[in-house]
């Protein structure tokens, strides 16, 4: 499962004299609030496909 960062800390698991111990307390529920849901092909579904058809909305015009 993906982990979604805040943007205020998203690079902190990059900082090399970080505790990775210390990183757990970053693994916590995201609000999901300015997230959207979009309807895509189903060509997301196989990893050997690249194209721009992974990510264009289906239905917009």
């Amino acid at each position: 499962m993906p982990v979604i960062l805040p943007r205020d800390v998203r690079d902190v698991r990059l900082e090399p004299e970080v505790d990775p111990a210390s990183l757990g307390q970053l693994l916590k529920p995201y609000a999901g609030a300015d997230l959207v849901a979009e309807a895509v092909s189903t060509a997301v579904n196989n990893l050997r496909n690249t194209g721009k058809e992974c990510v264009e909305v289906m239905g917009r015009d």
